[in-house]
């Protein structure tokens, strides 16, 4: 990425990250921070507990039910792209 580019694009990162609960967006921020230079199965553990320890909250219960809401409407109207369903 051009050097001229960084700065809007950090900000457009921040703006997608601050739209989620706090407490996941942490979760991620520590998965990834603790779990970087791991090998593979020991990250996949702390991403794992980092997840662990959000399900209890509102937060991440109110966006799995709006996760799943979505999921069961079909496919998007927002112009955003849908991801690939997995069996």
């Amino acid at each position: 990425m051009p050097a001229d580019e960084l700065l809007d694009a950090a900000r457009d990162l921040a703006a997608r990250i601050i739209r989620h609960a706090p407490t996941a967006a942490a979760a991620c921020l520590r998965a990834v921070t603790r779990g970087v230079n791991l090998p593979i199965d020991e990250g996949i553990a702390v991403e794992a507990a980092c997840f662990a320890a959000t399900v209890p909250t509102d937060g991440v219960r109110t966006g799995l039910r709006r996760f799943l809401d979505r999921s069961a409407t079909g496919p998007r109207t927002d112009g955003r792209r849908q991801r690939a369903r997995h069996p």
